[in-house]
C-alpha cells in the first residue's frame, strides 16, 4: 500500500503537470503567440499517452515503482524550465507560415520539445498507479485532487512570482515529489537523494528572483519588438516589467506615439507619450496630463468624432487603458465618465506610479475608475449612458495580420451590441474604433454585427442608425439608439470636414458605393455576407471569433503563400499544423508501438474495432466539452485563463468522483446504459443553461460567476468520469484490448482539442456540444455486449 510520501508526491507532479501546462498559455501569449494553447494541451495529453506505452513496454516484474517514478520526476523537473526556454526562444511567427516552410519545422520542433517534460511527468504518475494497484484508489484521488490545486495555483502564483517564477515552481514541484519518491524507497539512493534535495531548493529559492529564463522580447512582428527598435527609437527603454495572471505588462518610454491617436492630416502636435504594452503587442498611451482643454489632438482623433458632434454628458469607456480615451470624453464637455479596465496591473500602474504622469486622471471627482470586464460590468451597472466608447481595445495591429483569429472577441458580439444598445439614454450612441483595410474586413463585421442586434430590436432599417467614418486604415462605426437625423447627420459631416475624416455611410447622403453602404441597403444582407471575399458574418456569444476572417475556400491561396485572405486563415492554418503533428506523432509514439502486439487483437475477435471505437469516441467527446467549456466560460469569467483554470479543476475533481461511482455502480456488469442515456440528455442540457444562466447572472461578482461556474460543470464532469471506468469494467481487468483502449482513448484525446477549436470556429460552441452528445451515444451503440462482463 503507498504511505503518505507516495500519495502526497502523487499530487504534487499531478499538481505540477498542470500548473506547467497553465503558465505556458501565459508564456507563449507573450513569446509567441496565443494560438499555441490548444497545442499545449494536445501534447500535454500526447505525453500522458505516451508515458503508458513506455510502461507497458519497460515493465519488468519486480521493479520499484518509487524509485522510476522518482527519476521521472526529476526528468520532469529539469526538462520543464529547458525546454519552456528553448521553445520561447525559437524563431517561430505564425504570420510568416504560408511564405517560410522553416516555420513548419519550428512548430514541430516546439511540438517535441514541450512532448519531452510532460511524457516524464506522465510516467511518473502512472508508473505509481501500476506499482501500488491495491491503493490505486487512494493514489488517482490524490492524484485528481493535486491537478485540481494546480489549476488554482496557477493563478496565484503567476500574479505573485510571474511566468518565469512560476515555471521554477513547477519544476521545484516535481523535485519535490522525486524527493519525497525517494524516502519512500527501502533503500534509497544517496546520489538520487542529493539531487532531488538540490533541485528542489534551488529551484524554490530561485522562483521569486529569477529572471533570463524567457527572452526579454517577444517574437518578430509583435508591437514590442517594434516600439523598441534602436535606430528609430535609440532612447526608447522599458521601464518595468509585471506579470500577472492575465499578462505581461511591459511600460515603454522614449518611444513612438500610439499611431491611432495620430493625425497626420491636420498636424496637430501629440505629446511624448509612455507605452504601456500588453503580451507584447496590444499598447495603450499614457499622455502627460494637467490641462485637458489644452490637448487639441484629442478632438482629431477618429475615436472622438462622434463626442465632438454630439457632446454627450454621461460616457463610458470599455478599456481604459492609458487613460487617452477618458481624456477624449472629457475634453468634449463630458460631465462623468466611467472607465473599465479588466486588468488590474494597468488599474495599478495608473493609480499608483504613473498617477502623477496622467495628471491623477483617475483621481478626479468627473472619473470614475472600475475594475471589471466590460461585459459584465454593463451588465452589472444600472447607470444608462449618453456615449459608450470602445477603442482598439483589444490589439495595436495583430488582430488585422490573423494572429488573433482564434481569439474569442466577446466585446464584438450581437449579444453584446444589444446589452450595450439598452444601457444607452434614448439618443444615445455606440463608437468603436477598428481598422480598416482594403478590402474592409474588421469594421464592416462591426456593421454587420451592430446591424444584427438593431434587427433584434425590431428596426427595421439598421442603416438609419449606423454611421461609419474613416482615416487611413482606421474605422469608426457609431450606432445610434434612435435613427440619426438630418441635423445629427450634418454635425457628423461638419466633423469630419474639419479634421479631414471621410464619410464612408451615413444615411440620407449620396455617397460612392462601398461594402458598408451596399451591405446595408442589401434586400438580402446574408447573401451579401455570402459573397464577400471574407468571412464578415455577424459574430455572437455562440461564435465569438470576430476577428476570423478567412474561410476554407481561400487555403489554396495560403498554400501558395500569396494573398491577403491566407495570411487571415493563420490561425486555422496552426491549428491544421499542430492537428497533422498530431496525429503523426500519436500513431508514431503510441499506435506503431503497440502495433508489435496486434496478436492481441487477432485474439479479442472481430469485436475488437468496436471496443476501439468505442474508447476512441469517449476520448474525442470528453476533449469537444472540455474545450468547448474553456472556451465559452472565457465570457463568464472574464479571461481565459481564469475559464482554462476552472473548467479544468472542476472537471478533474468530478470526473475523478465519478469514476469511482461508476465501479461503485457496476462492480459485476450492471447495466450501463443509464449512464450514457443521462449524459447525452446532460450535454444537450448543459447548452441550454449556459446560454440561459450567462445571460441572467454576467452581472455578478466575480465569487458569484465562480460559484454558478462549478455548479454548472461539476455534475456534468460528474457524469463524464463514468463511461471510461464503465467500458472497461466489461472489459474485465484480464482483457488483451486493455492496453489497446488506452492507446485508442490517448490518441483520441491528443486530437480532440484541436478538432475542437476547428469546429467551434465553424459550427459554433452548441454544435459542437451537440456533436459530443452525438459522440457520446454513438459510443454506446458500437460496443458490443453492453450485457456481459468481458467480451
Amino acid at each position: 500500500m503507498p504511505g503518505a510520501r507516495v500519495r502526497t508526491a502523487i499530487a504534487l507532479v499531478a499538481g505540477a503537470g498542470v500548473l506547467f501546462q497553465l503558465v505556458l498559455t501565459r508564456v507563449f501569449s507573450f513569446t509567441l503567440w496565443h494560438h499555441l494553447a490548444f497545442m499545449i494541451v494536445s501534447v500535454a495529453l500526447l505525453g500522458i499517452a505516451v508515458s503508458g506505452v513506455l510502461l507497458r513496454l519497460r515493465a519488468r516484474p519486480g521493479a520499484d515503482p518509487a524509485g522510476r517514478a522518482s527519476s521521472a520526476a526529476l526528468g520532469f523537473a529539469v526538462s520543464s524550465v529547458l525546454a519552456c526556454a528553448v521553445v520561447a526562444r525559437l524563431s517561430f511567427d505564425p504570420m510568416r507560415l504560408a511564405a517560410e516552410p522553416m516555420q513548419i519545422v519550428y512548430l514541430a520542433l516546439a511540438y517535441g520539445l514541450l512532448l519531452v517534460p510532460f511524457t516524464f511527468a506522465g510516467f511518473a504518475v502512472i508508473s505509481l498507479l501500476d506499482g501500488y494497484v491495491a491503493g490505486a484508489d487512494r493514489l488517482y484521488g490524490c492524484d485528481l485532487l493535486g491537478a485540481g490545486v494546480g489549476c488554482v495555483a496557477a493563478v496565484v502564483a503567476i500574479q505573485k512570482v510571474g511566468a518565469e517564477g512560476t515555471l521554477f515552481l513547477v519544476a521545484a514541484a516535481g523535485a519535490a515529489g522525486a524527493l519525497l519518491l525517494t524516502l519512500a524507497r527501502e533503500n534509497p539512493s544517496r546520489a538520487q537523494r542529493v539531487a532531488a534535495t538540490g533541485l528542489t531548493l534551488g529551484f524554490a529559492l530561485c522562483a521569486p528572483v529569477v529572471s533570463g529564463v524567457l527572452p526579454r522580447l517577444p517574437s518578430a512582428g509583435k508591437a514590442l519588438r517594434a516600439v523598441l527598435d534602436p535606430v528609430r527609437y535609440p532612447a526608447a527603454r522599458i521601464a518595468s516589467t509585471e506579470w500577472n495572471a492575465i499578462s505581461r505588462i511591459d511600460v515603454v518610454e522614449n518611444s513612438a506615439s500610439a499611431r491611432w491617436i495620430v493625425n497626420l492630416k491636420t498636424g496637430t502636435e501629440v505629446p511624448g507619450q509612455t507605452l504601456i504594452v500588453i503580451d507584447g503587442d496590444a499598447a495603450t498611451p499614457i499622455i502627460p496630463g494637467g490641462d485637458v482643454a489644452a490637448l487639441r489632438f484629442l478632438g482629431d482623433m477618429i475615436s472622438a468624432a462622434p463626442l465632438a458632434a454630439f457632446r454627450p454628458r454621461h460616457t463610458l469607456v470599455i478599456g481604459a487603458g492609458g487613460g487617452v480615451d477618458v481624456l477624449a470624453a472629457l475634453h468634449h464637455g463630458a460631465a462623468q465618465v466611467d472607465a473599465v479596465e479588466v486588468n488590474p496591473a494597468i488599474a495599478a500602474l495608473m493609480t499608483g506610479s504613473r498617477a502623477a504622469e496622467s495628471g491623477h486622471l483617475f483621481a478626479r471627482p468627473d472619473v470614475r475608475l472600475h475594475l471589471a470586464e466590460g461585459r459584465s460590468f454593463v451588465r452589472h451597472r444600472g447607470d444608462r449612458y449618453d456615449a459608450i466608447q470602445i477603442s482598439l481595445v483589444d490589439t495595436f495591429a495583430a488582430s488585422s495580420s490573423g494572429a488573433y483569429s482564434l481569439m474569442e472577441g466577446y466585446l464584438y458580439t450581437v449579444e453584446a451590441f444589444q446589452d450595450y444598445l439598452e444601457r444607452l439614454e434614448p439618443d444615445g450612441f455606440v463608437t468603436v474604433t477598428r481598422w480598416l483595410a482594403t478590402p474592409p474586413r474588421e469594421t464592416l463585421k462591426l456593421c454587420t454585427v451592430a446591424a444584427a442586434a438593431l434587427r433584434r430590436a425590431g428596426v427595421a432599417r439598421p442603416g438609419d442608425h449606423i454611421v461609419v467614418l474613416g482615416q487611413d486604415n482606421l474605422g469608426n462605426v457609431i450606432v445610434k439608439r434612435a435613427p440619426l437625423t438630418r441635423d445629427e447627420v450634418a454635425r457628423l459631416q461638419e466633423v469630419a470636414h474639419a479634421r479631414k475624416f471621410e464619410v464612408i455611410h451615413a444615411p440620407g447622403l449620396d455617397l460612392p458605393p462601398n461594402p458598408f453602404s451596399l451591405y446595408l441597403a442589401a434586400g438580402d444582407p446574408e447573401g451579401f455576407v455570402a459573397a464577400y471575399p471574407f468571412d464578415v458574418s455577424a459574430s455572437t456569444d455562440d461564435s465569438p471569433f470576430f476577428f476570423q476572417f478567412g474561410r476554407w475556400k481561400d487555403i489554396g491561396s495560403l498554400a501558395r503563400g500569396s494573398g491577403e485572405s491566407g495570411m487571415l486563415l493563420s490561425g486555422r492554418l496552426v491549428l491544421l499544423l499542430v492537428l497533422v503533428q498530431a496525429v503523426v506523432a500519436s500513431f508514431l509514439l503510441v499506435l506503431l508501438p503497440m502495433f508489435g502486439r496486434r496478436r492481441e487483437l487477432k485474439e479479442a475477435g472481430a469485436g475488437s474495432a468496436r471496443v476501439l471505437g468505442l474508447f476512441f469516441l469517449i476520448g474525442v467527446s470528453f476533449m469537444l466539452i472540455e474545450i468547448t467549456l474553456m472556451q465559452r466560460f472565457t465570457l463568464f469569467l472574464g479571461h481565459p485563463l481564469y475559464a482554462i483554470a476552472l473548467v479544468l479543476a472542476v472537471l478533474l475533481c468530478s470526473a475523478g468522483a465519478g469514476s469511482f461511482a461508476a465501479r461503485r455502480l457496476l462492480p459485476s456488469g450492471g447495466r450501463a446504459w443509464p449512464i450514457f442515456l443521462a449524459l447525452v440528455v446532460l450535454i444537450l442540457i448543459e447548452d441550454v443553461l449556459c446560454r440561459a444562466v450567462f445571460g441572467r447572472a454576467l452581472g455578478l461578482a466575480l465569487g458569484g460567476r465562480v460559484a454558478l461556474s462549478i455548479l454548472l460543470i461539476a455534475p456534468l464532469g460528474f457524469l463524464l468520469g463514468m463511461p471510461f471506468p464503465a467500458a472497461l469494467l466489461r472489459l474485465g481487468p484480464k482483457s488483451p484490448l486493455v492496453g489497446w483502449a488506452w492507446a485508442a482513448n490517448g490518441c483520441a484525446s491528443v486530437v480532440g482539442p484541436i478538432v475542437a477549436s476547428l469546429l467551434a470556429i465553424d459550427v459554433g460552441f452548441s454544435a459542437v456540444m451537440v456533436l459530443a452528445a452525438v459522440g457520446y451515444a454513438a459510443a454506446y451503440a458500437v460496443f458490443p455486449n453492453w450485457g456481459s462482463r468481458s467480451v
